[in-house]
C-alpha cells in the first residue's frame, strides 16, 4: 500500500478526562504514516500538560487565544493539516489499532471522495458496549441512504483532502452540533463513498456529550432543513426530510412538555414502530425516557 500521510484532527476543549486514551489509540495504530493535528482551544485544564507529555515528533501543538466554536476550531485545525487524507477522532473516543489499516481500500481508489467505518457505542456510565450498525453499511452513492437513516461518525470519518480542498469545502461554523452531519450530506450528494463495516471506533456517550442537547439540536436541524428543500436534489427528499423534523421535535418535547397536541402530533407520524416507542414515551417517567431515547434519538 502507498503510505500515504493521514493527518488526524483532534479540537479539544478541556478534554483531559479521556485524552489519553484518544492519543494513545493513535500512537498504536498498525499504519503508522499519520501526524496528529492537536487544536487546543483554550483549555484550562491539564490537556496541554497531557498531550506535551509525548514526545512523537508525529504530533503537533496548537493553541488558540480564545475559543471559537466547534466547526470554526475544526476548519483551523484542517488548514494545519500536512496530509493527503483527513482524519478526525474527538477527545472522548478512541480507535482500535487497525482503524486506519482498515482503509486500504479507500487510500488507494481515488473514486472515493471519504471513507466511514461502523463503530462500538460505549456508555460510559454503564461500561456496556453496542455495535451501532448489525447490517451492511451502504458504500458507493449513499446519499440517500443517509437521509434516511444517518450513520457517519465523525470519529470514523476520513476525507480526501484533494477532493476538500478543489470544492473549497468546510464545516459550516453556523452549527454548534450537525455541523458534520451538514458536510457529509454535501459530500456525498453526487460522490462515490467508501464504507468499512468492521467496528473500529469507540464512540463513548456521557452525560457531557453535546449532541444530547435535544432542543439545539431540533433547532439547527430546523435550520438546516428550511435551507435545503429548496434545492434540487433535496426537493424529491422533502417527505422524508419532514419526517426527520417532525421526529427530532417530538423527542425534543418529550423532554419538556407532554400534552394533547404532542400527542396528536405522535398519533400522526407515519412509521408505526418509531410512533409505539413515542407513545411509550408519552406516558412513562422521564429517567425511562431517558433510556429509550438512545433508540429513539441517535
Amino acid at each position: 500500500m502507498n503510505k500515504k500521510l493521514v493527518s488526524i484532527i483532534i479540537n479539544c476543549h478541556n478534554g483531559e478526562k479521556f485524552l489519553k486514551q484518544c492519543i494513545d489509540s493513535i500512537i498504536n495504530q498498525t499504519y503508522k504514516h499519520w501526524e496528529i493535528i492537536f487544536w487546543d482551544n483554550k483549555s484550562t485544564d491539564s490537556s496541554k500538560k497531557i498531550f506535551k507529555s509525548y514526545t512523537d515528533k508525529r504530533l503537533h501543538y496548537f493553541y488558540s487565544k480564545k475559543k471559537d466554536k466547534l466547526y470554526t476550531a475544526r476548519n483551523k485545525a484542517i488548514k494545519k493539516a500536512n496530509g493527503s487524507f483527513l482524519a478526525f477522532l474527538d477527545t472522548d473516543d478512541y480507535w482500535i489499532k487497525e482503524n486506519l489499516s482498515l482503509r486500504k481500500k479507500f487510500f488507494e481508489d481515488e473514486r472515493f471522495i471519504f471513507s466511514y467505518s461502523n463503530y462500538f457505542k460505549f456508555f460510559e456510565k454503564t461500561k456496556n458496549i453496542k455495535i451501532a450498525y448489525s447490517k451492511k453499511l451502504p458504500q458507493d452513492f449513499i446519499f440517500e441512504e443517509l437521509l434516511h437513516n444517518y450513520c457517519v461518525s465523525i470519529s470514523s470519518l476520513i476525507i480526501r483532502k484533494d477532493f476538500f480542498k478543489k470544492l473549497k469545502l468546510k464545516f459550516e461554523d453556523r452549527y454548534d452540533i450537525i455541523g458534520d452531519y451538514d458536510l457529509v450530506l454535501r459530500m456525498s450528494e453526487n460522490n462515490l463513498v467508501h464504507s468499512s463495516n468492521v467496528p473500529s471506533v469507540y464512540i463513548r456517550y456521557h452525560k457531557k456529550n453535546l449532541s444530547r442537547d435535544r432542543s439545539k439540536f431540533f433547532n439547527e436541524y430546523l435550520f438546516w432543513y428550511k435551507r435545503k428543500i429548496s434545492k434540487s436534489i433535496y426537493k424529491r427528499y422533502i417527505s422524508l426530510l419532514k419526517n426527520n423534523l417532525d421526529h427530532y421535535e417530538i423527542i425534543m418535547r418529550l423532554y419538556d412538555k407532554k400534552d394533547y397536541k404532542l400527542f396528536k402530533k405522535i398519533l400522526s407520524f407515519p412509521i408505526f414502530f418509531t410512533k409505539l416507542k413515542m407513545l411509550i414515551g408519552f406516558v412513562i417517567p422521564i429517567k425511562v425516557i431517558s433510556k429509550l431515547s438512545r433508540s429513539l434519538y441517535y
